[in-house]
């Protein structure tokens, strides 16, 4: 009778046992799911900073292209589109154009904003 209480009892313990790693698995599955998640929001939010800085990179090129054939014709029409790609969004920061500037406080140029988040994104993978 005492040796059949104990293989009931162990048999309650390996079910206890199987449940347990059941539910293990179900969490760390959840888990998992939930880093690809966060992976997959993190880039769409990455690819969406990069597609606004190469949209302003672009209007900032185009502008500086307009400028230089208004000033100098055709060689400001090149001079003016290379300025414009390279340079425009620290001149548009500094000039305080874009309306995110509060006061007279100092930020960081949006190219290395836009370069950071390249880098990060190449590094991480």
């Amino acid at each position: 009778m005492a040796s059949e209480g104990l293989t009931r009892q162990q048999v309650s313990i390996e079910r206890l046992v199987a449940s347990i790693d059941d539910q293990i698995a179900a969490l760390k599955f959840e888990l998992e799911a939930k880093r690809i998640r966060v992976r997959d929001e993190r880039a769409r939010a990455e690819t969406a900073a990069l597609t606004a800085c190469s949209q302003e990179r672009t209007l900032d090129g185009t502008l500086g292209t307009v400028s230089g054939l208004v000033v100098a014709g055709p060689v400001g029409l090149v001079a003016g589109a290379v300025v414009g790609a390279t340079t425009g969004p620290a001149i548009a920061s500094s000039w305080e154009v874009h309306g995110d500037h509060h006061g007279r406080r100092r930020h960081r140029h949006h190219r290395s904003y836009c370069v950071g988040i390249f880098v990060s994104r190449v590094a991480l993978g």
